[in-house]
């Protein structure tokens, strides 16, 4: 279905990313202490469509919840 929305969007001219979720959370999360979470934040704010691919099938924990919730 993702893959679907996806294709649609592009096809509409939208701009999008995709990410398997558990591996996006990871990403923010080793990104914060070399410095460069904010301009992965900016990255993803210029997208007119992020694609989180398997979002739910893992726990949260707190760094990834405020992440998630950009108070990270």
């Amino acid at each position: 279905m993702t893959s679907v929305l996806g294709h649609q969007a592009c096809a509409l001219g939208h701009k999008l990313v995709y990410y398997n979720a558990n591996k996006l959370f990871t990403l923010l999360k080793t990104a914060k202490p070399d410095g460069s979470y904010l301009k992965m934040i900016s990255k993803l704010e210029k997208q007119d469509l992020l694609i989180m691919d398997d979002f739910g099938l893992k726990a949260l924990d707190n760094i990834t919840r405020h992440a998630l919730y950009g108070n990270y």
